[in-house]
């Protein structure tokens, strides 16, 4: 009688939190700069003015009143200090993926047409958001399913919230 077999049990403890910090950044650079923009476009500016919106969230500067790279590490990732193995790793993944993200509606924002700007930002983010979502769940061994969901469906509310606001003050305005 054969003994049976048995998996090796699979552990992701060898992930890094750049790793982490990278997807974490990505996503929050796709929907602040796509809700952002979003929010500007519904409130009837122009093409430029969405732009500059989009630059202006890409580079605007934020927590760094005080030790930015500690504050974004609790505040933003949920890291506690004595967790960091390489914060400044972290924090550098996190800014370039930041970028890389924000670049995308900001993209899809200044490419479109005046007609299809605003669906061209959204369907670039949720696409993003899905694919993001699904690459976050993988390298954390999480179903995939309902992760790329609950991104895509709370970016698009993020997005629905600012652009309705956006078009109440383009209305008041």
């Amino acid at each position: 009688m054969r003994a049976p077999t048995t998996k090796p049990e699979v552990h992701l403890s060898h992930r890094s939190n750049w790793l982490r910090a990278a997807v974490l950044g990505a996503n929050d650079g796709i929907l602040s700069t796509s809700s952002l923009i979003l929010g500007v476009a519904a409130a009837g500016a122009s093409r430029s003015a969405s732009v500059t919106a989009g630059i202006a969230g890409l580079v605007a500067a934020e927590l760094t009143a005080r030790d930015a790279l500690q504050a974004h590490a609790r505040d933003e990732l949920g890291l506690a200090a004595d967790r960091l193995a390489r914060p400044l790793q972290a924090a550098s993944a996190s800014a370039l993926s930041f970028s890389a993200g924000a670049a995308l509606p900001l993209l899809a924002v200044a490419l479109a047409t005046a007609s299809t700007r605003v669906t061209a930002t959204v369907l670039v983010t949720l696409l993003a958001l899905a694919l993001l979502g699904d690459a976050g769940a993988r390298l954390g061994g999480a179903p995939r399913g309902p992760a790329t969901v609950r991104v895509v469906l709370w970016g698009a509310v993020a997005m629905a919230v600012t652009a309705a606001i956006g078009a109440l003050v383009g209305t008041v305005a």
